[in-house]
């Protein structure tokens, strides 16, 4: 969803509780990223987990940067 003049807002404070929920490799290197993955994401649950988080952080930064 594109933001607007009608929905910035909420987009904005959607935007701000996703990034106060980032998961702690979301602060790490790329490498560290991929290192915890490595060691944490055993099975097809848990790689949907982060698959889903990664997917919220794209979605976030396409949207902000149509803000």
């Amino acid at each position: 969803m594109k933001i607007t003049p009608t929905n910035k807002e909420a987009k904005l404070k959607e935007a701000k509780d996703w990034g106060t929920n980032l998961p702690a490799w979301a602060t790490m290197t790329a490498d560290e990223a991929a290192q915890h993955i490595e060691d944490n994401v055993t099975n097809l649950a848990s790689a949907k987990v982060v698959l889903k988080k990664i997917a919220r952080g794209f979605v976030y930064l396409r949207d902000r940067a149509d803000a």
